[in-house]
């Protein structure tokens, strides 16, 4: 886009053209009334300590109140009631598994030593292990002095395994528990810092049982070897709990570090101090807090509003400048209604505090109504400017992509909800897409758990009302402005091709033969609107009701005029061809009284230009000696100024010597399509239409084609077959 031609743009023009103005006061407006709606406020909570309150005073925008002397207190609170943590040494195992290998190998030493008999032996052996010297049940003579080396060291790999799984679930005394049963503490193990539970360690009490019972799993019918290992072990078995005094101050230092603070939400709205209440030391720091808030979020949201509101409308200048006539200024209007409209929801959506709501509004509404009351062009530029409006007064980008998704899934499905009443198939559909939107944008890019039922559900009853606020919000706009503007869109136009319309039926029963020509006329005005791309249900709505006008003295038209004489027979030709051209402004009499769009009007206007009723021109000067002025068997015009209302004023003519020929061959008709063609050419009907001399080929070559296919004769079947 040029933005070059704005430096060029002349102060007298720009004030004397009535867009430009309208386009100034919208942004004093916005700009004045946004700035007044944020500042106003401030300047009224300028209280101190020791004033009296005027009038309840109400928090303007959310905000976090600290109270310090509670967050203070709630810490010690958390500090004395800090565990006392201990450590439970599983890592005791590997010194007493070294101490226990090393006494096996000085048992081992002293049983292989020849030199010195069974009972030295034996002397030896308790010095090691002390507690043998006390064993009543065990004969150490028998037990021990004969093992060899090997069973000693099978004795030790046994003695080993059993120390390791004591060690790691722990020894506690039951002296421990009873003292601390009314204590917060905390056991952690040593090797991993894993929290113990202390009912799941071993009593001090019940160890040998325990041991026991460890020992009878690895030996079976071994009695000797049992009592001998568990002898053993009882050397090296202690309770391995040990209290930690510089684990327990580290827990407590980083409470204190991670201090929470006693917070309380004002929400908008909500009365901070009453009228007639004195303002203390804590009602005075929740109002500075307010009014800090205010003054930061508030001058930057005015800045950038200004900033935002003159770039925006600086684009949509050099848009309408470049694409739009300024002449037609309702569209314009209405694009900016639509933007202010949009705005003001936004604005209503970002007071909420839930912004989850956001899934509900109706932005494809927007789209949609610029899309059939403007066009393309206008639908693209809206989702940019709409998604920046989104972007700078909403706290949550996450919609953006929402947005972005719901209106290019409108645009490329736009052509199904051309009627007010769309298909439930196709609203299902978008339902389903929306769904699907919400699901992924949350599970995908911000982490939210698909599987949660009420989150799935809350999702789709989004989706349902998003889509149905859409719709409803979008059909409600276009129809206020199409009757307001009297504006013709897809969605109107297609309304007029229901067969049930008043006005079709009453042309069905008062001018049949006009309404049949009529549906001819639509046909292949449609198929010539498509060979060049131009607007096809204008022209085949055009086509349909172009001849409106002959429901009045529809007897008149020789379509009509089954039986009988014909009733021009008896009327001069000046007074015949009075009756023909009045059809034409019958015709937009009707549109405008059943509130057909202003383009149908046009087209019924323009349907004939100002072509001569030769037949009747013809009759007056062959029955009148005096010179007949041409310009009174003219239709009273204007000549088509559209594409769409040139192919109607074409199609008309085709049909009407169609209708003649139908029994002639088809070379006789293709010969008088170029007749027609040619003669409007030269008597300059089209000169106004913008049609170019390929499109016209291209229009003629479609009609040619329309009546090969639909005026060919049926083939005679023998009689045996009929």
């Amino acid at each position: 886009m040029e933005f070059k031609s704005i430096k060029n743009i002349n102060i007298k023009q720009y004030l004397n053209n009535p867009i430009a103005i309208y386009i100034s006061i919208l942004f004093i407006l916005m700009v004045g009334f946004y700035s007044f709606k944020q500042l106003n406020y401030i300047n009224q909570y300028n209280y101190k300590i020791g004033d009296v309150v005027k009038e309840n005073i109400e928090a303007k925008v959310p905000f976090e109140w600290i109270d310090k002397k509670k967050s203070q207190k709630k810490v010690e609170e958390k500090i004395k009631d800090a565990p006392d943590i201990y450590i439970l040494e599983d890592t005791l195992y590997e010194s007493k598994k070294t101490y226990l290998l090393e006494d096996i190998k000085r048992v081992n030493n002293v049983l292989s030593n020849s030199n010195i008999d069974s009972d030295e032996k034996i002397q030896r052996i308790t010095t090691i292990w002390r507690n043998f010297t006390n064993i009543k049940e065990l004969n150490l003579k028998d037990s021990i002095s004969e093992l060899s080396e090997t069973e000693m060291n099978t004795i030790a790999q046994i003695a080993v395994e059993i120390l390791k799984k004591i060690y790691k679930i722990g020894i506690i005394n039951q002296s421990f528990l009873i003292e601390n049963s009314n204590k917060n503490i905390l056991i952690k193990r040593e090797s991993d810092d894993k929290k113990i539970d202390a009912k799941k360690m071993i009593l001090e009490e019940n160890l040998d049982e325990r041991l026991k019972n460890l020992i009878g799993n690895y030996l079976e019918g071994e009695s000797k070897y049992k009592i001998l290992i568990f002898y053993i072990l009882k050397n090296y078995i202690s309770t391995n709990l040990k209290y930690s005094e510089k684990l327990t101050e580290q827990y407590k230092d980083t409470i204190r570090e991670k201090q929470t603070y006693v917070t309380k939400n004002i929400n908008k709205n909500e009365i901070i101090a009453r009228k007639g209440q004195i303002i203390d030391q804590s009602i005075y720091n929740k109002l500075n807090k307010m009014v800090s808030e205010l003054v930061k979020i508030k001058i930057l949201n005015i800045i950038g509003f200004i900033a935002f509101l003159i770039i925006i409308f600086i684009i949509l200048y050099s848009f309408i400048k470049k694409y739009f006539k300024f002449e037609d200024s309702s569209k314009y209007k209405i694009f900016l209604l639509i933007t202010i409209i949009y705005f003001l929801i936004i604005v209503l959506f970002s007071n909420f505090q839930n912004t989850e709501l956001f899934y509900i509004l109706p932005f494809m509404a927007f789209i949609m109504t610029n899309y059939f009351l403007i066009g393309f062009n206008f639908s693209i530029l809206s989702i940019l400017l709409y998604l920046n409006i989104y972007f700078f007064y909403s706290p949550d980008s996450k919609f953006l992509i929402f947005y972005l998704i719901l209106s290019l899934y409108f645009l490329i499905n736009k052509h199904k909800l051309k009627k007010r009443n769309p298909k439930l198939k196709t609203i299902l559909y978008f339902i389903a897409f929306t769904f699907i939107s919400i699901l992924v944008i949350n599970t995908l890019f911000y982490g939210n758990d698909a599987g949660n039922i009420f989150s799935v559900f809350t999702w789709f009853l989004y989706s349902v009302i998003n889509i149905s606020l859409s719709l409803v919000t979008a059909y409600v706009l276009i129809y206020l402005f199409e009757r307001y503007y009297n504006i013709t869109t897809d969605i109107n136009l297609t309304e007029l091709l229901n067969w049930d319309n008043p006005l079709l039926k009453k042309l069905m029963n008062v001018a049949s033969g006009t309404y049949r020509h009529s549906v001819i006329v639509s046909e292949i005005s449609e198929e010539a609107a498509n060979e060049i791309e131009a607007d096809s249900i204008l022209a085949k709505v055009g086509g349909l009701y172009h001849d409106i006008g002959k429901i009045k003295r529809s007897n008149y038209f020789i379509e009509n005029q089954l039986l009988g004489p014909n009733k021009h027979d008896s009327l001069l030709p000046i007074m015949s061809v009075r009756i023909i051209k009045n059809h034409v402004d019958e015709g937009v009499k009707i549109a405008q009284k059943y509130g057909l769009a202003n383009k149908l009007a046009d087209i019924i206007k323009e349907h004939h230009g100002t072509s001569l009723i030769k037949f009747f021109y013809r009759k007056a000067k062959k029955e009148s000696k005096e010179e007949i002025d041409e310009k009174f068997f003219r239709y009273n015009g204007p000549k088509p100024t559209s594409k769409e209302s040139a192919i109607i004023f074409l199609a008309d003519k085709v049909e009407a010597v169609a209708r003649v020929l139908i029994d002639s061959p088809f070379h006789h008709l293709k010969e008088r399509i170029d007749k027609i063609f040619k003669e409007s050419i030269e008597d300059g009907q089209l000169d106004n239409s913008n049609l170019t001399l390929k499109e016209l080929d291209k229009i003629k070559l479609s009609f040619i084609e329309y009546f090969k296919s639909n005026l060919h004769k049926r083939i005679e079947y023998p009689e045996e077959i009929k």
